[in-house]
Parts: structure tokens; sequence; C-alpha cells
């Protein structure tokens, strides 16, 4: 039994590997591969060693397992186009952490707005080539005013006023460095007063007085966080009947400026208005402009509100309503044959006159321009109120004038 277990076994390896030793071919059903023992991935496969081992005691770094905090290859932060990635500020290896964090460039190219970049007051100014030429003498010429005033008086005690100003007003630009120009306008005003009821009941005016001025004016640039604005009158203000230093009235304003916004500015100063009675009034109050169309003066003791209307040929016309502290003071003389005085010489005094004033009014500026631009022509009627005339020589002969209103315009060249 043992020797033909022994031969069968015997036959069936020679008729599967052959006498050689090698492979015999196998049949089998046609299109099937039968694959040999000891050899399951097939004659031509062979394994390759693993991309990563985690075991390995000494790691490729090319074989190195792509870290989750890596941004894909070609990702870059910062500023598009930047040739090489940023390094992440808590990314530093230990040991290597930096208390300056990298240059911030989070939003592209732009950095961060500054508050005021050219400084609280601006750039400086060059100083620009002093000349006189022709072009320069047209830049000094800026325009030609004219305008009148009437105060209505009726028989029953109203003082009746015209009040008519002329003035020129040339530019000096860059004045002091500073880019801003220089004003100086020389001016004349010729006053006509009518007094009805001064015959018999009280000191009576002299018909007419004048006024002849100079005023001088500049602003810092408006465009600036802080500005100061300046303003002064030389005047001679009399009747003529005589000479008197006290007809010279110096006059002017200081206000500091400053901007909240492009749009709103507070201003506050003081007023030196130098009349007999009133030497000093406060100024100051808010500029506001919300739209270019729209202009509040919300300032004491000039207020005013104007807003556009409409543009007609090469003019914008507004409207607007306003306020002043009206009158002025003059170095006069009371005349000899007054009934008040009579038998007296003639006496010189210096008298004010007084009043408010509030009124609604129309201008043409110049069209075209982002805000208001230069007045052309103007019209407005007002109403008068608190009148009075102040004697300073003779304080008991001061008396007060009933209210009345008010028509004044202008033209400008």
């Amino acid at each position: 039994m043992t020797v033909l277990l022994g031969a069968f076994l015997a036959n069936t390896s020679s008729a599967q590997w052959g006498t050689s030793g090698n492979p015999a071919p196998l049949t089998g059903t046609p299109g099937m591969t039968t694959i040999p023992p000891g050899n399951i991935m097939g004659p031509t496969t062979t394994l390759q060693p693993p991309t990563y081992d985690p075991y390995s005691t000494q790691p490729n770094a090319s074989l190195q397992p792509p870290s989750l905090l890596s941004p894909p290859a070609g990702t870059t932060f910062g500023t598009p186009g930047a040739a090489t990635p940023q390094q992440p500020y808590y990314g530093q290896p230990p040991g290597q952490f930096t208390t300056q964090p990298p240059a911030f460039s989070g939003f592209g190219a732009q950095a961060p707005p500054t508050l005021y970049p050219q400084g609280l007051f601006g750039a400086p100014q060059q100083p620009a080539p002093v000349g006189f030429g022709p072009s320069t003498a047209m830049r000094l010429f800026q325009n030609f005013q004219l305008s009148d005033a009437w105060l209505y008086g009726s028989s029953e005690g109203d003082l009746q006023i015209h009040d008519i100003y002329t003035s020129t007003t040339l530019a000096f630009p860059n004045f002091l460095w500073s880019g801003q120009p220089w004003y100086v306008s020389p001016g004349f005003g010729f006053h006509l007063w009518s007094d009805p009821a001064a015959e018999g009941t009280r000191v009576a005016l002299p018909p007419r007085a004048y006024s002849a001025f100079l005023d001088l004016g500049w602003k810092s640039d408006p465009n600036q966080v802080f500005g100061v604005e300046l303003a002064g009158r030389l005047g001679y203000y009399s009747d003529f009947a005589q000479s008197s230093s006290q007809a010279f009235r110096p006059k002017g304003v200081a206000l500091l400026r400053f901007n909240l916004t492009p749009n709103l500015a507070i201003k506050a100063g003081v007023d030196y208005i130098n009349r007999a009675d009133i030497k000093i009034l406060p100024a100051g109050g808010v500029v506001w402009t919300p739209n270019p169309k729209t202009h509040f003066d919300i300032y004491f003791p000039q207020p005013k509100l104007a807003s556009y209307l409409t543009t007609l040929g090469t003019r914008d016309l507004w409207w607007y309503i306003g306020g002043e502290y009206g009158g002025g003071v003059w170095h006069i003389r009371l005349d000899d044959s007054d009934p008040v005085m009579p038998g007296l010489q003639p006496a010189p005094t210096l008298m004010d006159i007084n009043d408010m004033r509030v009124f609604v009014g129309l201008e043409f500026t110049q069209a075209g321009s982002a805000t208001r631009g230069k007045r052309n022509a103007f019209l407005e009627v007002g109403y008068v109120f608190e009148r009075e005339v102040v004697l300073v020589a003779f304080p008991a002969e001061s008396y007060s004038v009933g209210e009345t209103f008010m028509l004044r315009g202008g033209l400008a060249f």
C-alpha cells in the first residue's frame, strides 16, 4: 500500500513540473491563466517601498507627510502676486517666537489711511516768485461793487436813511508764502439822513455824511483742520464840516476756525466795531454746508442761511434769509440854529446810529462752482427795529427811532 501511494505522488509531480524542474504548460479552459503556487502577485509584479514609513527612525525629508498647516503649492498670502508665501505669525518654530508681527498686507498694497497725512496745518508752502507784469496786474483786480440801502422814514418821526457804498478789491496772491491771497478793498460811502420830526422836538442831524475806508483781509487755507480769519478796516467817518481825530475809527474781526469735517466748521473770536456806544461784540458760530446747494452761516453777528434755486444763463440764483447789527458811527457837527439848543456855537460830537436788521433776499452768483460762487447781484427786503441815535457830547439828546422796513440791492462787476 505504501509503495502504491509513493508511485502516485511521483507521477503527479512529474506531470506538473516536468523532469527538468521547470513548470510544465498547463491545460485548462482557454483564456484563463493559472497562477503558480508561491507567486500571488503574478510573474511581472514587484513590491515597492512605502512612500512614508511612520515607524522609521530616520525619515527622509522627501517622504514627509503633508502638513495640515501648510498651504497647497503655489498659494501665497497677503499682496496678490507675491513671490514667496508669508511666514505665519503664530507658526514660528519653538524657541524662535518673535514679538514683532510681519508687515501688514492683508488688504493688498494699500496701507491704512492716516488722519492728517500732511499734518494739522498742511504741507509748507514754497515761496512764489514775485512779479508785477501785465498778467499779475489782471489777477490783482477782483471786482467793482455798488450798493444802496434805503430805510423808510415817515412824517411821524422815523429817520429816513440812504446808505450808498462803492468799493473795489485787489488781491495779492500767496501773501507771505501762505498760499492764500491778501485782499485790499478801498471804498467810499455816502449817507443821506432825513429827520422830519426833528424840527422843534429834538436835535436835527446834518443832511449828509461820508465814510472813506480801506478794508484788509486774509485767511489761512480753508481746507486745513485749524485756521484763522482776519479782517480790518481803517476808516474816516465824518460830515467833513470839520476835521477831528475822533473821525478816524479802526475796526477789525479776528476768528479761529476748526474744521470738524470738510462740510462743518466752528468759528470763534471777536468783532471790534469801535462805535461810540459799543466797542466789541462776540463773534462766532457754526458754518455748515450739508451739500453744494445749501449753505448755513449760523454765525453772530451776521447769520445767513442760503439755498440754491436755479441757474439762469451763466449765473446761479440763490435765496437766503439773514440778519445783522446795522448802523454806524460818524463825527458830525450840530448846527447852532437848532431850535432845541438855540444860541449855541456849532457843537461837534460823535454820533451812533444803531439798529437790528432781519431780511430775505435773492442773489446771483457765478455758475459752475462747487459751492456758492462770487456774488454778482443781490436784492433784499428787511425789517429794522431797536433803532436809536446816540449823541456822545449830548447824552440827554439821544433818542429812539420807530421801526421801519428796508430795501437794499447791489451789483458787482
